[in-house]
Parts: C-alpha cells; sequence; structure tokens
C-alpha cells in the first residue's frame, strides 16, 4: 500500500482544468452581459474577444473531457487495489459515463457506488460493537448528495443549448446558460474535490493497516 495513487497527478491536473473552466464561464457570463443589454458597445469592442473565447472555451472543454475520462480510469484502479470488493472496473466506468444513453443511468451508478464503498470502507467499528461517525463517511455523504445536483446541471446545460440553437430565442438565454455552466462546473469542482479526500483517506488508512501487519509480523 506504499505505492501512490495513479489518479494522484491526473486529479490535480483535472482540477486546475476545472478551475479553468469555472474562470471561462464566468467571464462568457461577463461577455454577454454587453451582448444582451449593450449591443452596439458589444460589437465594437468586444466581438472579436467574444469570438476568441468560444474557440478556447471549446479546445478547454474538450481536453477537460479527456482528462476526466483518464481520471476517472485511474481513480477505479486505485478503489479496485485499495477495495477488492469494488465492483465497477475502469474500463466500466468509461463506458457508464461517456456512451450517450448509457450514461442516464451510469453516472448515478458510478457514483453511487463509488460513495457506497468509500463509506463501508471507511466506517469505524467501536469495542462496543456500535459504528463511529468519520470524516470519511461524511464525505461519502457529500458525494452521494452530489449526484442529484450533477444530473440538475447536466441537464439544465443540455437543455439551455437546445433552446438556443433555436433561430429565434430571447438573448437573456444565454445569461441563464452561462450560469448553468458556472453552476455545473461549481458541482463537478466539489465531487472532484470530495472523491480526490475520500482516496486519499482510505490509501493513507490502508497503509496504516499495512504496517501494524508487518510490525506484528516482524515481533513474531
Amino acid at each position: 500500500m506504499k505505492e501512490l495513487l495513479q489518479s494522484e497527478t491526473t486529479g490535480k491536473v483535472f482540477l486546475i482544468f476545472l478551475r479553468i473552466g469555472l474562470v471561462l464561464s464566468g467571464f462568457g457570463l461577463l461577455l454577454t452581459i454587453p451582448y444582451v443589454y449593450f449591443f452596439d458597445f458589444y460589437l465594437d469592442y468586444l466581438s472579436g474577444i467574444d469570438r476568441f473565447f468560444e474557440i478556447f472555451n471549446y479546445i478547454s472543454y474538450l481536453i477537460q473531457a479527456v482528462i476526466f475520462l483518464i481520471w476517472i480510469v485511474h481513480v477505479h484502479r486505485d478503489l479496485r487495489r485499495l477495495i477488492p470488493s469494488y465492483p465497477v472496473s475502469p474500463s466500466g466506468a468509461v463506458v457508464r459515463l461517456a456512451v450517450p444513453v448509457v450514461n442516464l443511468w451510469g453516472i448515478a451508478s458510478t457514483f453511487y457506488n463509488m460513495a457506497v464503498h468509500f463509506q463501508k470502507a471507511l466506517t469505524v467499528t467501536e469495542a462496543t460493537g456500535s459504528e463511529k461517525a468519520t470524516d470519511g463517511e461524511k464525505l461519502s455523504d457529500r458525494l452521494m448528495h452530489a449526484i442529484p445536483f450533477l444530473y440538475l446541471a447536466l441537464f439544465a446545460t443540455q437543455i439551455i443549448d437546445r433552446i438556443l440553437r433555436k433561430i429565434e430565442v430571447n438573448e437573456v438565454w444565454f445569461l441563464v446558460y452561462y450560469v448553468a455552466e458556472l453552476y455545473q462546473q461549481f458541482v463537478f469542482i466539489v465531487m472532484t474535490v470530495t472523491i480526490i479526500r475520500l482516496l486519499h483517506r482510505l490509501h493513507t488508512r490502508a497503509t496504516h493497516e499495512q504496517e501494524k501487519e508487518q510490525e506484528i509480523a516482524a515481533e513474531v
């Protein structure tokens, strides 16, 4: 258990791109305000910046999606190593999260399985037989409770994007879209940080248990 977590580096990189995405969504919201309410000013001074921003934002989104899938693979490799009974394989997790239609069920299934197994693995049973709430269990609950908020964020951005594709649409919907995108980035950041912290706690606990076993074996 002394080996490092495979997901540690990719998790940090993914968090960086999530924060970049959060900043870009905020910048997009700021650019949209003059587009909606001061169109002449936007056309004269900001339209060129906005075109560049849209390209940069799209590239950033693609990179973010690729890194997310790589990170998910590494997370599930770590989970299968630390929790041998964990049922979802790395490739299975990618299918559940990335394949259209399947991911309608797969997103909830993947993160629910993670939360449940984190909670079981990090449960502390006292000498009396009663279970004691730990920080790890609280983080597991946070991950589980975040699932409906993730669905809300994903559905909101998808629905608003479809509305914006119509020929005639109220410009205020552009503002609503960037608010929804900000919310989506925030939910992803919360869930990512929570998973990273849970993996660290699980890894630390497994390492301590292995060290104790080695000490006992050495004494014998």
